[in-house]
């Protein structure tokens, strides 16, 4: 059964999981690895409000010892790149662990991403189309 989440709404997925981010306008798919399960977050907007900090971190007390973090993204609407490099610099530096921040279609539209949660992800829909920051 696939997991839906909705802006600002996240859980705790397995490995083999398909996870839906619905309702994207420029939000993120926030993925933290973990030694035992993957915190799945529908993160507002990719800003960097403390709040959206605070709920990513309550699902990551619940993975275990965290590895990484992935986020998936649509292209940014007017080509403007500072929040998603502010948020993803910023989530970084708070979680400590490398953070693979990725692009995933064309359309600077919202467009919803799927994908199976894999480690690491290797099934995206629509596909990714760039590696946007690499922060190890």
């Amino acid at each position: 059964m696939p997991v839906f989440l909705q802006e600002g709404n996240g859980q705790v997925v397995q490995v083999g999981e398909e996870v839906w981010n619905l309702g994207v306008t420029s939000c993120g798919l926030v993925l933290g690895f973990g030694s035992i399960g993957v915190a799945a977050y529908h993160w507002p907007f990719m800003t960097d409000k403390d709040g959206y900090f605070q709920t990513f971190r309550r699902l990551v007390d619940q993975v275990g010892v965290l590895d990484r973090i992935e986020i998936y993204t649509n292209p940014m609407p007017g080509g403007s790149t500072e929040s998603y490099e502010a948020t993803t610099r910023k989530i970084r530096k708070q979680f400590g662990v490398h953070t693979i921040h990725y692009i995933y279609g064309n359309s600077i539209r919202g467009v919803d991403v799927s994908l199976t949660v894999t480690n690491p992800v290797t099934n995206v829909n629509p596909g990714v189309s760039s590696t946007f920051l690499d922060l190890a």
